[in-house]
């Protein structure tokens, strides 16, 4: 899309940011797995540089029937990306990762904190989805180590 709109070659970086910010809704960001794992390298190379904490959490949705992707499960997973958007910080980054799992990156946070974050989100989703009793959230929080 960013392509379609320049000129070959006659961009200047005042029309370049223009373009580039045409769809930043400020927010928290969503993305594909592969562009995650872009991003996580940008990050960890980052974090090597400046030694500020970050943390990856992992939220998985469990079904009671673990061998079958209910409807329950999907109402589960549509169900935690609303909350998932409501509970992090703009900026901070999120993907689903597999059928039943939302991996997020969270900027500048001990990981204490980042605990905190997942724990917040967590209960927010068995309020809001007490009604999916075949169901459990199980959240998890590792802080980016620079290797």
């Amino acid at each position: 899309m960013i392509k379609s709109k320049t000129d070959a070659g006659n961009a200047n970086l005042f029309s370049i940011q223009e373009i580039l910010q045409e769809s930043n809704d400020g927010g928290v960001f969503f993305c594909d797995p592969e562009f995650f794992r872009v991003f996580y390298k940008l990050e960890k190379r980052r974090t090597k540089r400046s030694g500020q904490a970050s943390c990856l959490g992992l939220f998985t949705l469990i079904s009671v029937d673990a061998n079958q992707w209910t409807e329950e499960l999907k109402q589960g997973m549509k169900g935690l990306k609303e909350i998932i958007d409501k509970n992090l910080h703009p900026g901070d980054v999120y993907c689903q990762w597999a059928e039943t799992q939302y991996l997020v990156f969270l900027f500048n946070i001990k990981p204490e904190d980042a605990v905190i974050v997942l724990q917040r989100i967590s209960e927010a989703y068995k309020e809001k989805h007490s009604d999916l009793k075949n169901i459990s959230l199980i959240d998890e929080v590792q802080s980016l180590v620079p290797r």
